[in-house]
């Protein structure tokens, strides 16, 4: 069995640090980006969820009630796609 050189040992463990940083930077990215594509489909359901309500309420949709929620919706979980 031989000795390693403490130098040696001190890069090592100095790149497994530097390697687990960056494995927990880009698993809170993957994480981040989920969780604005599951908010987008929350604010793109929320029209259909308006729709209803109004449906049961008034017996007619408001005007324009998807005139934000599907479009910042669609863009919310297209863009945490990329």
């Amino acid at each position: 069995m031989t000795k390693e050189n403490p130098e040696i040992i001190q890069i090592r463990l100095q790149n497994r640090r530097v390697h687990m940083a960056n494995e927990r930077t880009f698993l809170a990215w993957i994480r981040t980006a989920i969780g604005i594509m599951a908010f987008g489909f929350v604010v793109e359901k929320f029209s259909l969820f308006l729709k209803y309500m109004a449906h049961y309420l008034i017996q007619t949709p408001p005007p324009g009630h998807q005139l934000f929620s599907m479009p910042l919706g669609a863009l919310a979980i297209h863009h945490s796609w990329e």
